[in-house]
């Protein structure tokens, strides 16, 4: 079997995350997991570096755990940023014909979403995730499939959310 063929019929771990493949279940799941490891691993830092002056309370969250608070972070913001990442995708990389690499999409992406989760130094940490539900996009897109991409990565982000969520409730108020 040539390596190519191979590829095409074993995806790695990275066509899997990056949603070169078509096994959304392992997407999913990888983008989550890894989703989450990149806000600690970027976040942690940022935090430890520049102390109080990094923590904005991440745009509120950890002020107020609300039904209004839940519906937003499980409903609105996967909808709204996910359409958001769509027509990023599509506007650079895929539907006007610019034809911007994954790499140059998922940057952009992953830049716009920035200001978006608040203006302090811990809003950076959103990047890489942002990123690559850019790269998933795109690789969806690319293949004639764009919607069925948008609802893997709601779902990505709905379930990171939920999961950020569930840990603010863990900790209880005076965490909070």
């Amino acid at each position: 079997m040539t390596p190519q063929r191979e590829e095409m019929v074993r995806p790695t771990f990275w066509r899997d995350l990056t949603g070169q493949s078509d096994r959304w279940g392992r997407s999913l799941v990888w983008a989550v997991v890894v989703g989450r490891l990149t806000v600690l691993a970027v976040g942690l830092p940022i935090f430890l570096l520049a102390g109080e002056g990094a923590d904005d309370r991440y745009s509120g969250m950890s002020d107020m755990l609300t039904g209004e608070w839940i519906f937003f972070s499980l409903v609105f913001a996967p909808l709204t940023e996910s359409l958001g990442i769509r027509f990023v995708v599509w506007a650079l990389g895929s539907g006007t014909g610019r034809g911007w690499p994954v790499w140059a999409t998922a940057l952009a992406c992953g830049a716009l979403a920035v200001p978006l989760h608040g203006l302090s130094l811990l809003s950076l940490a959103v990047a890489p995730f942002f990123a690559l539900m850019a790269a998933i996009q795109h690789h969806w897109m690319n293949r004639g499939r764009g919607w069925q991409g948008f609802w893997l990565i709601v779902a990505i982000h709905f379930v990171a959310n939920a999961l950020a969520l569930f840990a603010m409730a863990l900790m209880g108020p005076e965490a909070r």
